[in-house]
């Protein structure tokens, strides 16, 4: 884990508790700190470089501001042509719950899911989340879990998304009239099925799977005297979570379990 310390630095305020740092340097300077670059690097601007870090210290004397920037990554397109060239640095802290956010946002094949813009879903829109409910979720399930290799983890993340809208497509139809029919008929697009996607890839990062499996969300379930898929809207289990409540915005303690009815009903078994 390296440790950089960088003087002269400056401090922009953000939003509460939240800043970031500026700085400019030369390609020479920045090389021979040694910071481990991006293998998926997700920002290029000509003269811009954005390093992520765990942790900033600030050590201030008088207008001087010293940073100590803890394990550094470059996760801006970074060549080393023309070493004598100015850069415009920006250090900020970003944990692992933005790192997984900004993976599926900017993947061509996940960000068209996702509402940017309003805090609800049309009834007419192919959108079937929105960015502040997702952005919720990812800290609820996210926020206090330590990895040390969090740049993987974000091409990992990305990688089990786009193969479970592939292997579940069914779930995940291009035409407004097959996503409303879809709505109808199931659950699997609120905020309970979204816990289920995000908490199994956790859990399986936690047991230290080398392979990340896919769920299979259409698989079939026998529940009581039921048959059907899990997240069918006729399934009973939902009158039994739910005898009060609604499905579409479920408590904390009412997700967990769901997540956990899934697992056992399911048998956690991967899609073929």
């Amino acid at each position: 884990m390296i440790n950089l310390e960088i003087s002269g630095v400056q401090k922009i305020d953000i939003k509460e508790n939240k800043s970031i740092y500026s700085y400019i340097a030369t390609k020479e300077e920045i090389l021979s700190w040694n910071i481990r670059e991006s293998k998926n690097p997700s920002y290029y601007l000509d003269g811009l470089i954005i390093i992520i870090c765990k942790t900033i210290n600030e050590n201030k004397e008088g207008e001087h501001l010293t940073i100590e920037i803890v394990d550094p990554i470059i996760i801006s397109k970074f060549t080393n042509k023309e070493r004598q060239e100015k850069q415009y640095l920006i250090f900020k802290v970003e944990n692992l719950p933005e790192i997984l956010l900004n993976s599926f946002i900017k993947s061509s094949k996940l960000n068209n899911l996702v509402e940017m813009k309003s805090t609800n879903l049309s009834k007419n829109s192919l959108k079937l989340i929105t960015y502040s409910s997702l952005e919720n979720l990812m800290f609820e399930i996210f926020e206090f879990s330590n990895y040390s290799n969090t740049d993987e983890l974000g091409s990992l993340f990305k990688d089990y998304f786009e193969q479970l809208i592939k292997v579940n497509g069914l779930y995940f139809p291009n035409s407004l009239r097959e996503v409303q029919e879809i709505k109808e008929k199931t659950v699997i697009h609120n905020l309970n099925s979204w816990y289920i996607f995000l908490c199994f890839f956790k859990e399986q990062l936690e047991d230290n799977v080398v392979d990340i499996q896919i769920p299979n969300l259409t698989m079939e379930i026998k529940y009581k005297n039921w048959t059907g898929t899990f997240f069918d809207r006729e399934n009973p289990i939902w009158e039994e979570l739910y005898p009060n409540s609604r499905k579409n915005y479920p408590s904390k303690k009412i997700k967990i379990k769901t997540y956990n009815h899934w697992k056992k009903l399911t048998k956690e078994l991967p899609s073929e």
